[in-house]
């Protein structure tokens, strides 16, 4: 399976937080992981906000940073185009129904009744939500 990770999800993966269990149990089934190119900063700044709030130590903080770098090239790197923000924007309409995290990232997208706003997703994709436990 292809495993997409917005950046809540894969700071999830550096610093243990809520969810955190969820998401590494879904990158150990997945076979791709993909990420947005600007996860990289948004990451990074995440890491840096908890340094300043004392949640991470100075050296937590720099064993972090060495992680995200050290693992960064084997994610696969989604350029943000204004296709991808487009198609981001209206899968945020999916969270009126069912909160998600992680998401499955496919190559086919969900489907929209627009006089109807119902979504559904096609076969293969599936939601996560934190308190569920990963499941084939």
């Amino acid at each position: 399976m292809r495993l997409y990770l917005d950046t809540s999800a894969l700071v999830k993966l550096y610093v243990e937080e809520e969810g955190s269990a969820t998401v590494r149990e879904a990158m150990a089934r997945a076979d791709t992981v993909a990420t947005t190119v600007i996860a990289y900063v948004e990451a990074c700044a995440a890491f840096a906000r908890r340094r300043r709030e004392g949640r991470l130590s100075r050296g937590d903080y720099r064993r972090t940073i060495q992680d995200l770098e050290s693992d960064w090239d084997h994610y696969l790197l989604l350029e943000v185009t204004s296709e991808l923000i487009r198609r981001a924007a209206d899968l945020t309409a999916i969270y009126l129904f069912a909160p998600m995290m992680p998401c499955i990232w496919h190559q086919r997208r969900y489907c929209r009744n627009a006089s109807k706003n119902q979504f559904s997703l096609p076969a293969g994709i599936r939601i996560f939500q934190p308190a569920q436990s990963v499941k084939g």
